[in-house]
Parts: structure tokens; C-alpha cells; sequence
């Protein structure tokens, strides 16, 4: 896993907004794993389906927030 940490000095809105974008994507990646520890061994949820899965999920979640991807 890459982690990258950085201080930075933002504004109130700004806070928020990198809140909700964090938020955001630990909601996406949450359903993908749970998208694949629930599937059948039949379905076969490799990484490929599972990166459209999540790309499809950003869009929804990002016209949903007004985010612009």
C-alpha cells in the first residue's frame, strides 16, 4: 500500500471537500471487497471485473456528490 502524507494549509471548504473525497473512497472500496468475499466461487470476481465495478461505482458516487471526475 503507498501512503502519502503531506501538511498542508487549507481553507474550512477545502477540509471538507478532502474529507468527503476520503470518505468517498473508502465507501467505494468497501463494497468492492465486500462485493468479492460475498461472491460464489461460479461468479469469478478476478481484478478485472472488479476495477469496472469500482469505476462504475466512482461515477455514480461522484454525480451523486457533484464531484467532478
Amino acid at each position: 500500500m503507498i501512503v502519502l502524507e503531506m501538511k498542508a494549509v487549507v481553507k474550512p471548504s477545502q477540509c471538507s471537500a478532502i474529507d468527503e473525497a476520503i470518505r468517498t473512497v473508502q465507501f467505494i472500496r468497501n463494497k468492492a471487497l465486500r462485493l468479492w468475499m460475498d461472491a460464489k466461487q461460479e461468479d469469478k470476481v478476478d481484478k478485472y471485473s472488479l476495477n469496472k465495478y469500482c469505476s462504475r461505482q466512482t461515477v455514480q458516487v461522484c454525480r451523486y456528490c457533484k464531484f467532478y471526475c
